[in-house]
């Protein structure tokens, strides 16, 4: 069970990118190989999209996502417009709502984050993308360090983006519901 533990404990902070494995296993510092995977993103946004937002913007994005995830744990069917809004409470610079949109389109897209259904088990209703998670943990936990999000807010969050993971890629929805 410690072994077990060690490995997932270690899981949550490294992530699947095989850059950041790499370093962990060679003991160096993850913190530019996560810098450096940023900026791959960064630019890919930049270059596959034609869209000229300034790297500051997707900054921006990137630690809103987290404060929001943080902070909404039950979803919300206004995601795009709620995420517009907190830019504004985060920096000076509010992101348009459509700009905002096509930068969670391409993120997922990208496979950088991943729109989750909320289903009412009740009454079977589907609510459609109203949460999204990050697709690696490794990612998700270095954001949120970097933008200083509380540790206790995370962990639970870090669990539900395990959990998450392991469900789609297992298929949960298709095999189970």
């Amino acid at each position: 069970y410690d072994w077990f533990h060690q490995v997932y404990t270690t899981y949550l902070t490294v992530g699947g990118y095989p850059a950041v494995f790499n370093a962990y296993l060679e003991g160096r510092s993850l913190q530019p190989v996560f810098e450096d995977l940023l900026e791959t993103f960064k630019s890919e946004f930049r270059i596959n999209t034609g869209n000229p937002a300034d790297y500051d913007k997707i900054e921006l994005m990137f630690g809103t996502i987290c404060k929001m995830l943080c902070r909404e744990k039950k979803g919300d069917s206004h995601i795009v417009e709620q995420l517009s809004k907190l830019t504004a409470q985060n920096n000076s610079k509010r992101i348009a709502t459509e700009e905002c949109n096509n930068l969670l389109a391409w993120l997922s897209a990208s496979r950088i984050i991943n729109y989750c259904d909320k289903i009412d088990l009740r009454t079977k209703e589907l609510y459609p993308s109203e949460r999204f998670y990050f697709e690696d943990v490794g990612i998700f936990q270095y954001l949120c360090d970097k933008y200083r999000i509380d540790s206790t807010a995370i962990s639970d969050l870090l669990v539900e983006t395990f959990i998450f993971k392991q469900l789609k890629e297992n298929h949960f929805v298709e095999r189970f519901y």
